[in-house]
């Protein structure tokens, strides 16, 4: 009896080690970046704001786009990654309220569609930490190259990396997530339920997709 209620305080202070998160690890639930959105545009009279105001105009827009979204997400802070230049576009990273806000914002990230930001392509992640963007970096080098190896004995197919998995475009112009191990289990199970169900629009691809070709990460 004593050897299994040391185990089980062994095992529960296992389980709480594992389920700690560092502040930074927090901070990266709770928050998302933004590629492609573009800086804040001021009249003539104004070319030259203050940096204060340039920061107030860009939450000012980030709020504008998510409630375009229709999502009840509040905005803790916001603010650009890098110095400003001369037609650059920085990134934005946006802090939520809560990791739940974050996940919602990404999981309706094509809702981008429907807003005034339609034809910016702009990209819609979750924040990493390093580790996390060398691994999503390494799969997707994978990915490139199984593409590469697909499209040798199915060069008539036009394959697409969205949402971290491989896609196929199909003639109705949508993304199917094909069977392949790179996707893991769940490119299975949505091939059981057949082609409709996990087939995504084309024109959403500009909430989170990544193309054939290099594109960096951050």
């Amino acid at each position: 009896m004593l050897i299994n209620a040391q185990q089980q305080t062994i095992d529960t202070q296992i389980q709480l080690i594992a389920s700690f998160k560092t502040p930074e690890e927090k901070e990266h639930k709770r928050s998302i970046v933004i590629s492609n959105f573009p800086e804040p545009v001021f009249s003539r009279e104004a070319a030259n704001p203050k940096p204060s105001v340039y920061s107030m105009k860009d939450v000012e827009n980030v709020k504008e786009l998510f409630d375009e979204m229709d999502l009840q997400v509040g905005v803790a802070e916001c603010y650009r990654m890098g110095s400003r230049a001369e037609g650059k576009t920085r990134l934005v990273k946006v802090r939520l309220q809560t990791s739940a806000q974050a996940k919602e914002i990404i999981s309706n990230a094509r809702k981008i569609n429907e807003t005034k930001y339609k034809n910016k392509k702009i990209i819609l992640r979750k924040s990493m930490t390093p580790d996390e963007r060398t691994k999503q970096d390494e799969k997707f080098q994978q990915m490139k190259v199984r593409i590469a190896q697909l499209k040798q004995s199915h060069p008539e197919n036009d394959y697409r990396i969205y949402a971290n998995r491989i896609n196929i475009k199909t003639q109705d112009g949508r993304l199917r997530i094909i069977d392949d191990p790179l996707n893991g289990e769940r490119s299975q199970r949505n091939q059981n339920h057949g082609s409709g169900s996990n087939s995504i629009p084309l024109a959403a691809n500009r909430s989170f997709f990544r193309s054939n070709e290099d594109s960096p990460m951050c």
